[in-house]
């Protein structure tokens, strides 16, 4: 049972007839008191999105002359003492450059 969680087992003891009924509760409560943990973590699986508003067409997508056009980006960004920053930047798709850049907290 070495990749097995808390639920695997208990799924295994209902189905078993050898094995004695016992829930998903009781079942984590013993492995944390024996500290018995599964190798593998529970999978991470982000949370879809839905969107009510009409998305916008992509204007520069189609373009074949990209002078004139600038790009720009708002990332926020956690630093070590867990504090917030912005980090705002202007990028010139043709020349694939970042024209310029500002880091703020407000």
């Amino acid at each position: 049972f070495k990749f097995y969680g808390y639920r695997r087992i208990a799924a295994y003891s209902q189905l078993n007839n050898d094995c004695p009924k016992i829930s998903e509760y009781m079942t984590l409560k013993l492995m944390r008191e024996l500290g018995i943990r599964s190798r593998m973590q529970k999978r991470y699986r982000k949370p879809k999105t839905v969107v009510t508003v009409d998305q916008k067409p992509n204007l520069i997508r189609h373009l074949h002359d990209l002078s004139g056009v600038w790009q720009t980006d708002i990332t926020y960004i956690q630093l070590t003492n867990h504090r917030w920053v912005y980090l705002a930047t202007v990028l010139d798709p043709e020349k694939r450059k970042v024209l310029g850049y500002k880091i703020g907290d407000t």
